[in-house]
């Protein structure tokens, strides 16, 4: 996970995110910075490289570990990117897959149709 990081939602160069969500292939309103501001108060995101590829992450706090969830008005998440190569990189988003699994509880997570089988794979086991 070398050029991945999480980074909580306070803590993004919103500029840059945005700028990732208004090119990208995929890339919906529901994903943008002041969207999720809007229907999450918590989120951050799983950051490729530079916001070269961005997959935002909407959850809360129980207790003692924290569940991704899929907030209301909010239809299509997952991995965003201006680049087709790395939405079709099965390795990377499988590891994107896998951090969140390893990280957080996933409740309902609406993810967008470039990487659907991934997820549908990797949560329903």
């Amino acid at each position: 996970m070398d050029k991945l990081r999480l980074i909580q939602g306070r803590n993004i160069d919103r500029y840059k995110w945005d700028q990732c969500v208004n090119k990208a292939i995929n890339g919906k309103v529901y994903a943008k910075s002041w969207y999720l501001d809007l229907v999450a108060s918590n989120w951050g995101g799983v950051i490729y490289g530079d916001y070269e590829l961005i997959c935002p992450i909407v959850f809360k706090n129980y207790l003692l570990f924290k569940k991704v969830y899929a907030p209301l008005f909010c239809q299509q998440l997952g991995p965003v990117s201006p680049n087709i190569d790395l939405l079709s990189d099965t390795s990377l988003v499988c590891e994107i897959v896998n951090y969140l699994i390893a990280t957080y509880s996933i409740g309902e997570y609406p993810v967008n149709h470039f990487v659907s089988e991934y997820f549908t794979n990797y949560v329903s086991d």
